[in-house]
């Protein structure tokens, strides 16, 4: 498929060349597996590699901390995912603070649906800022550590924009549904939607809910993390 002509790795490259007049030319071949609106950070982790990538071929002209600026004036994700690992994010999607959890040694077990509804972030954020009281809990890096020790049944995290997608979409309802019903331990809708996604603590619950959810959903996925900070495996 034909890419639109303003995208996030055209803009990667256009302000990777800005800043460090890099005028190489490079061919990209893209095999987009992580669906758009889907709230994965699809685009944003494109956008991200390239940047790494450019800074590889350039001979490494940035540093971590210029590279990660920069990656702020291609999206407001793309420097958590220049970055990577695990972190508390605030301000625009600069300020990133990493997480280092005790426990993370173990492992944990996925289940994700991807409801094949396109959520649209802008609108998502239209959404929210309509509401006349959303509900939006916070938590910084000390108490986002503690409460990650727990059993993930005990976890307190909220996304704030699930139920306001979830009435919008009756499919994202419907797969956060099927998920409490599968019986995973926490059961949430990743970033602004529309991907939901359960987790389990041992692999045979994780993979007999992904058995009977995937009969039912096209786009579903069992995932198992390698360490307390991504990367994951896809089990299936």
């Amino acid at each position: 498929a034909e890419l639109p002509e303003e995208n996030t790795l055209t803009c990667a490259y256009r302000e990777f060349s800005r800043v460090t007049g890099f005028d190489g030319g490079i061919r990209v071949v893209l095999k987009k597996n992580i669906p758009a609106g889907a709230g994965l950070g699809g685009g944003s982790s494109d956008g991200a590699a390239l940047l790494r990538i450019l800074n590889h071929v350039s001979g490494g002209m940035l540093s971590g901390p210029e590279l990660e600026a920069l990656a702020g004036c291609v999206g407001s994700d793309v420097p958590f995912f220049v970055r990577g690992g695990a972190g508390v994010v605030s301000g625009r999607g600069e300020i990133i603070e990493p997480l280092f959890l005790s426990g993370g040694e173990r492992p944990l077990f996925f289940v994700l649906i991807w409801p094949e509804v396109f959520s649209s972030t802008p609108e998502a954020y239209r959404l929210f800022d309509s509401e006349l009281d959303p509900e939006v809990k916070e938590y910084g890096r000390q108490a986002f550590e503690k409460y990650y020790s727990l059993d993930p049944v005990r976890w307190p995290f909220f996304n704030s924009f699930e139920p306001l997608i979830s009435d919008r979409f009756p499919a994202v309802k419907a797969a956060l549904e099927a998920l409490r019903a599968s019986g995973a331990g926490f059961v949430s809708m990743s970033g602004s939607g529309s991907s939901v996604f359960g987790v389990f603590t041992e692999e045979a619950s994780c993979r007999n809910a992904f058995k009977t959810l995937a009969e039912n959903w096209r786009f579903c996925y069992a995932i198992k993390s390698l360490s307390g900070n991504p990367p994951v495996e896809v089990l299936k």
